[in-house]
């Protein structure tokens, strides 16, 4: 059983660094920027928010706040307190943003704001992982690096929502269904990376 959930239980965080904490600016830095895109669940997340942003007036606002929500989710992991199952927690999260731009009601902007707010938690929170017990220069740059590439992504995404999909057919017509096509397949993802966690508890239960 014990060989079953090693190899089913998805990693706490995902590293650039093989694991190995980063000891430069640089090697910190690029760390920040790589753990967004090299998990799939972090990944996911951030490209739908770009996108439910997209359909937001406030969307800007969306984005800051995930942002900053994932600053205050790493400093709560250095500062060694815990939240637990944060990964599956991580990966309801992607269920849930791509329900949102599935779904053809988005939700209130209040209840958005606060879905992204915890969520950044979440995703800032496992960020941290990759950058215990390192110096503050290399700390200060990861902070920098995974802010910025996640500022990126989904700005990259907000803009060319907004560049494309413009006018009234795309708008009512084309828009709707692109996001319900793309939201189910977050929806998939984050079910994809729920299942193993949810078979690796089931199995360490017997």
């Amino acid at each position: 059983v014990g060989l079953v959930l090693s190899s089913i239980s998805p990693a706490l965080a995902h590293h650039a660094m093989g694991y190995n904490t980063p000891t430069t600016p640089w090697q910190g830095f690029l760390s920040g920027l790589a753990h967004p895109l090299i998990g799939l669940d972090h990944l996911a997340f951030v490209l739908a928010m770009g996108l439910i942003a997209a359909r937001s007036s406030r969307g800007l606002l969306l984005i800051a706040d995930f942002i900053a929500s994932a600053l205050l989710g790493t400093g709560l992991h250095l500062a060694a307190v815990t939240i637990p199952a944060v990964e599956f927690l991580i990966s309801v999260s992607v269920v849930a943003v791509g329900l949102l731009l599935a779904l053809p009601r988005s939700l209130s902007f209040r209840l958005s704001l606060g879905l992204f707010t915890f969520a950044g938690l979440l995703h800032g929170y496992a960020y941290g992982e990759a950058i215990v017990g390192a110096g503050m220069p290399p700390l200060l740059a990861y902070l920098i690096g995974f802010s910025g590439v996640q500022m990126a992504l989904a700005l990259t995404v907000f803009a060319f929502v907004q560049k494309v999909f413009s006018g009234q057919v795309w708008e009512k017509i084309l828009q709707p269904r692109g996001f319900s096509a793309v939201g189910w397949l977050v929806c998939g993802a984050g079910l994809a990376l729920l299942f193993p966690q949810v078979l690796g508890f089931l199995l360490a239960s017997i």
